[in-house]
């Protein structure tokens, strides 16, 4: 997309209202964008996307009826096209790649200027993925350890990412129902996902799934 041909349209999803504000006004004075709205949670925020079909979304991760990552699915499911940047102040990795897996185009931190801001819309309209450079990095580092576990000859079948997240749980001291709180699911779920694990992995308890999980990542 060319910004000198036509202004590029944005809506704004962030639940605090003098940062959703100051940043509508500078999209506003810039002439090379054009504010449709701004929503303060995630039901008005997809409402508001799918009505108006921006061509760049600025989405929060963190509001007050549930996640921006999941807004983001919801979002593309009915319009794959547009393009949805995560602004938020969390950096850490669990987040950022919850947001790429879900479709997110980019992923820029609530402290940067409003320069930085304008740079990052106008790089995803024009096929980028802006991120900062910690998250680039962040997003480096989780490949090349995915492809270092992909070429490890373990012998041993994969676990799903749900089977993995409550293993690592399991591997970090925490029993069944602490497991279930910290994943928002059920103890019975839990249970279920280690009953798999213990038929692919041909082991017959906790500790011996334990010992596997924490041999083969050295």
């Amino acid at each position: 997309m060319d910004p000198s041909n036509q202004p590029i349209s944005v809506v704004v999803v962030e639940d605090d209202h003098e940062l959703r504000e100051q940043v509508v006004s500078q999209l506003n004075a810039a002439a090379e964008f054009d504010c449709l709205g701004n929503f303060e949670n995630c039901e008005t925020g997809i409402a508001g996307v799918l009505k108006h079909k921006p061509d760049v979304v600025l989405m929060d991760i963190q509001m007050p009826d549930g996640s921006g990552v999941d807004c983001v699915g919801e979002i593309l499911k009915v319009e794959p096209g547009i393009r949805i940047i995560m602004y938020t102040a969390f950096e850490n990795s669990k987040e950022v790649f919850s947001a790429l897996r879900a479709g997110a185009s980019g992923y820029i931190l609530k402290r940067r200027s409003f320069d930085e801001i304008r740079d990052a819309i106008i790089d995803v309209c024009n096929g980028g993925a802006p991120m900062t450079p910690r998250i680039a990095r962040k997003v480096i580092g989780y490949f090349a350890e995915l492809h270092r576990l992909e070429t490890q000859d373990t012998g041993l079948e994969p676990l799903t990412e749900r089977e993995d997240e409550v293993l690592n749980l399991v591997a970090k001291g925490y029993q069944n129902k602490e497991i279930a709180q910290q994943l928002n699911i059920s103890a019975e779920t839990v249970r279920v996902h280690l009953r798999n694990v213990y038929t692919k992995w041909q082991v017959s308890n906790r500790a011996e799934a334990t010992a596997t999980y924490l041999n083969q990542r050295g």
